[in-house]
Order: structure tokens, then C-alpha cells, then sequence
């Protein structure tokens, strides 16, 4: 099992990041993938005297590190987040680092190129996908922020996209969309995240929140992938548990404390 840990794609587009911790990390099998997840982030306070780039995310890293699709939420001072004049309010948005070149709609054909670092692979070189966000998703504390991964083929109903084998990352406030990008085709995921993160500048304290209704479909049964709490950064909660035999697997209610993300 791969022991490496990620450094996010939101990380790659400011600098080299300061601290990047953990709070789940999942690793899927080859022949039981992740297809699908879910998650919703109960926001807190906004970190007191911030003078760096703090994130809360959910992500899956496709295999062989070919993609990382995040759901972030940040807050920053002006001038050193993805997001301006936040004040006391979070951002949200979608977000993908990819592994080459791709074409998109409403984006240009040659998006910049990234670099991100892992700490036993060698580094990749990466180009960003996103989606710009909308001055209305600016969230404050109690706000939930629902973040959907998912592969469109899964699903029993056809969408647009569905013969295109993309990836859909889809962000949601009040079950409103509100930043969304597909990208990623082809892929199979392999490791689901929740992590905390300073990416940029000296960080204050990132304050206590949990994330609900957190699920992960798996391509097929897997009933080693789950575990009972034991999550990291002294998270508590997160207990999994699967309907259907290991297909589907669901997390009560997580909780993570306050904690300092700046090393």
C-alpha cells in the first residue's frame, strides 16, 4: 500500500504548501475503484487574524496519480487566496489537477501548467481545470457545503455527458450548484481524502467543523474498505458502514477540532 501523502492541486496554483494534514485517507483496490463520493462540510468560524491561505477539502486521487478533483473551501486575506475581499466569509469552488492537456467548453485549450509534488513519487507536471467562483458562494459559520464526485456513466439515469466517461465534479450550496468542472476521462479513483490545509502564507488555527452524509460507491463489493474511526488530526466520529455488502459505504457524522495547520 502506497504510504505517500498528497500535496492539493490548490496548493500547486499559489506555491509549494506550507502544511497539508490528512484527516481520512482511504486507498481503493484496483479491482474495487471508487466510482462515486460525496460529502458535506459543516463550516466553522473563519480562522481569527489569518494571514495565509487555509482549506478544507474533500478529494479523490485517480490512479496512478493521473488526476487529483477536489471540492475546496478556503479562506484568505486579499491578494494571496483563489478568492478576493473574503473578509469573514469562506469560498468554495471545484477544482482538478490533471495529468495532461485537455479541451474544455468554457475553458482555454491550453490551461497552466503545475507542478505538484508528492512525498515518495516523483513530481508531475500538471495543468488546472476550474471553474471560477460565484461571489454568491461565499459561505459563513453553519453554512454547508456539499461536495459530489462522480463518474456519469455510474448513474441509472443518462446525463449529457454520460458517453463521454468524464469526470463530474459538482459543488453545491443549499442544493444549488455553484461551481462545477468534468474533466478526467477514462479514470478510476483510488484514494479518497478530507484534509485541512495552509497553502499559502502563515496560517492561523483552522477552527473546528465536521463534514456530514459523507459516502463513497466503489465499482464493485469491497468489504475490507472501511473502518471504524481511528481518523487522524484528533477527528472524532466518521464511523463506516455499507448497506449492500461493500458497494456503497457511509460515514456517521465527523468532527474535527480546531487545528493548527501552520509547521
Amino acid at each position: 500500500m502506497k504510504t505517500f501523502k498528497t500535496i492539493s492541486a490548490l496548493a500547486a496554483l499559489l506555491q509549494p504548501a506550507v502544511a497539508n494534514l490528512d484527516v481520512v485517507t482511504l486507498f481503493a483496490k484496483a479491482d474495487a475503484y471508487i466510482q462515486e463520493a460525496s460529502a458535506t462540510l459543516v463550516l466553522g468560524d473563519v480562522p481569527l487574524s489569518n494571514n495565509g491561505d487555509v482549506a478544507l477539502w474533500s478529494a479523490i486521487m485517480m490512479q496512478n496519480e493521473a488526476s487529483f478533483l477536489q471540492g475546496v473551501t478556503q479562506n484568505s486575506p486579499e491578494g494571496l487566496g483563489y478568492c478576493s475581499n473574503l473578509g469573514n466569509k469562506w469560498c468554495n469552488f471545484a477544482y482538478a489537477l490533471i495529468g495532461k492537456y485537455i479541451d474544455l467548453p468554457n475553458y482555454p485549450a491550453r490551461v497552466p501548467v503545475l507542478t505538484r509534488r508528492f512525498k515518495a513519487p516523483r513530481p508531475k507536471t500538471a495543468p488546472l481545470s476550474r471553474q471560477p467562483p460565484d461571489p454568491e458562494s461565499r459561505l459563513t459559520v453553519g453554512d454547508k457545503v456539499r461536495t459530489v464526485i462522480e463518474h456519469p456513466a455510474n448513474l441509472p439515469f443518462d446525463k449529457l455527458n454520460s458517453k463521454t466517461q468524464m469526470w463530474d465534479q459538482n459543488l453545491y450550496i443549499d442544493d444549488e450548484l455553484v461551481s462545477t468542472v468534468s474533466t478526467s476521462k477514462g479514470e478510476h479513483g483510488e484514494i479518497f481524502y478530507i484534509s485541512i490545509e495552509c497553502a499559502a502564507g502563515t496560517c492561523s488555527t483552522a477552527p473546528a467543523h465536521s463534514w456530514e452524509d459523507v459516502s463513497i460507491v466503489l465499482s464493485t463489493a469491497d468489504a475490507s474498505f472501511g473502518q471504524t474511526g481511528g481518523w487522524d488530526q484528533g477527528a472524532t466520529g466518521g464511523d463506516m458502514s455499507t448497506p449492500d455488502g461493500g458497494k456503497t459505504w457511509e460515514f456517521t457524522t465527523l468532527e474535527i477540532p480546531a487545528t493548527d495547520v501552520q509547521h
